[in-house]
């Protein structure tokens, strides 16, 4: 009996140590290139959708995932950014699909891969509010902008945030404005069901929340 024990207890081990390798070869295995770092001084706010390193996963065009991946996203170039295991950062050189970053414990994606549609490709990231047979996705651009109060010498440089939202309909972005008509008339059928579920909860077009409740509702009628 204790030969056999010894003999499962060795064979766990090196399960576990082929776990653990197998982990490590995954993280280490991403093909990058060091960043350039981009240079914005004297600009009020951040280039980035979060100024800290995110833990997160990627999806490669070629369906590699890889897990447990330091990331940064720069929304004014559009820019994927990682942390090699020595700490490095670094540029994709392969193409990414989707990636998934943790913020506040909750998980947020982003995918491109959609059909190109006005003033956006194939290759544009949008962030995934909410998925299914016709997602809800938002597009977030930081732009920096220079501004100068009235009576004053002095300019001043900001990023600004602009977001557009759509309604993905055979796999082409279609934009929407946030409101009922336009959202409606974008998605084309189920509108009793859906004016129900509008009345009954109180949905709010300017608010995010309240068009993901929408779309997920939408999408479990199909």
């Amino acid at each position: 009996m204790m030969i056999k024990n010894v003999f499962r207890f060795a064979i766990l081990l090196v399960l576990m140590n082929s776990h653990l390798s197998a982990k490590a070869q995954f993280i280490e295995d991403i093909t990058g290139k060091p960043f350039v770092e981009l240079k914005y001084t004297d600009i009020q706010g951040s280039p980035f959708f979060s100024d800290i390193w995110l833990n997160g996963s990627v999806k490669m065009n070629d369906g590699t995932i890889y897990k447990d991946v330091k990331l940064k996203y720069n929304q004014v170039e559009q820019l994927l950014m990682f942390q090699n295991k020595s700490g490095a950062d670094m540029n994709f050189v392969d193409p990414v699909k989707e990636f998934s970053m943790l913020q506040n414990g909750k998980p947020v994606v982003f995918r491109n891969g959609f059909k190109p549609a006005e003033g956006v490709t194939a290759n544009t990231y949008y962030r995934v509010l909410a998925d299914g047979e016709t997602p809800l996705l938002k597009k977030t651009v930081k732009k920096i902008i220079e501004m100068k109060e009235y009576n004053s010498a002095t300019t001043t440089k900001k990023f600004q945030e602009i977001n557009t939202f759509y309604l993905v309909k055979n796999n082409l972005p279609l934009k929407i404005k946030r409101d009922k008509k336009a959202f409606l008339e974008t998605l084309g059928d189920r509108n009793t069901e859906l004016d129900v579920f509008m009345k009954s909860n109180n949905i709010n077009f300017k608010s995010d929340e309240d068009l993901i409740r929408l779309t997920i509702y939408y999408n479990s009628l199909k």
